[in-house]
């Protein structure tokens, strides 16, 4: 496993220039995040751009093993012209992603909080089934693998919205039957859904093809640094390891971006030892 970072952290920034930033700080790979995916997939049409990141990359010395596809949308929703050209974006973003040397670009399942009745239920993993194969087939064509992460409404396993726990994204997983599908694991999404997290881990085990790594305190989705929420890490190590998962360590870290530059620079210094030291399995106590 390599540590790795999400671009986001430095969203006002062009995507380059992120880059730069963070490599300077000691990142070497990283998931790009949506919002600077979506300034190289609206300059495709430019394909010098794409090409120019891909340069820098190597330049750099580093990776972008991973990045966010499309983040507002839902797949699952009843307007069917939105939902089709929700679905036609997502395979865009695909195919640039792809041509960017990405491997894996992170995806949300659609659908909703608290639905109705068994029917909306049934209707909500029909309309994803639908999608994520049409997804599965365009990221087979090209070598590149869509994670479906899990999601949170915050009010635990009595009450939870589609694709909050691991059985259902391993259902879309198996029913499509596609190698071009994995999972993955957003640490604070699990920890506000009140999952056992290592158990998490081992039931994704070797679909885990992405990782959104960040801590909470339980209250709200806060995308806090490991240690400042109340994960207890140890043992969700442990886990990772006994899968034998070897991708990136990715830390989507939002709830760090906030003050002034010299404060988020520091926070990204600190985020890198930290997500070392959790590699190495350093931990006191």
């Amino acid at each position: 496993m390599e540590p790795a970072i999400w671009t986001s952290v430095y969203v006002e920034l062009q995507p380059e220039e992120a880059l730069r930033r963070l490599r300077a700080l000691g990142w070497r790979h990283f998931e790009l995040s949506c919002e600077h995916l979506q300034v190289l997939v609206e300059c495709s049409r430019r394909p010098a751009r794409v090409r120019r990141f891909r340069q820098l990359c190597e330049e750099l010395g580093v990776r972008a093993p991973q990045c966010h596809l499309p983040l507002m949308t839902n797949f699952a929703q009843g307007d069917y012209a939105k939902r089709q050209e929700q679905i036609e974006a997502a395979l865009e973003w695909i195919a640039v992603a792809a041509d960017l040397g990405i491997k894996n670009g992170v995806l949300h399942p659609g659908g909703g909080d608290g639905l109705p009745n068994e029917a909306a239920w049934q209707e909500v993993k029909r309309l994803n089934l639908d999608a994520f194969a049409q997804f599965a087939a365009k990221a087979e064509s090209l070598g590149f693998r869509v994670a479906i992460e899990n999601m949170a409404d915050g009010a635990g396993i009595a009450k939870r919205g589609y694709g909050s726990v691991v059985w259902e994204l391993l259902e879309i997983i198996h029913t499509i039957g596609s190698p071009a599908l994995g999972i993955c694991l957003d640490t604070s999404h699990a920890n506000l859904q009140r999952l056992d997290l290592p158990a998490a881990f081992r039931e994704c085990g070797e679909h885990l093809s992405a990782t959104h790594i960040s801590d909470n305190d339980g209250s709200g989705d806060q995308h806090r640094i490991p240690g400042h929420g109340k994960i207890d890490w140890p043992p969700v190590m442990a886990a990772v390891r006994e899968i034998g998962y070897d991708g990136v360590w990715n830390l989507e870290i939002p709830g760090e971006r906030l003050g002034p530059e010299p404060w988020v620079t520091a926070r990204m210094k600190y985020a890198l030892q930290v997500a070392k030291a959790m590699l190495k399995l350093e931990f006191c106590g």
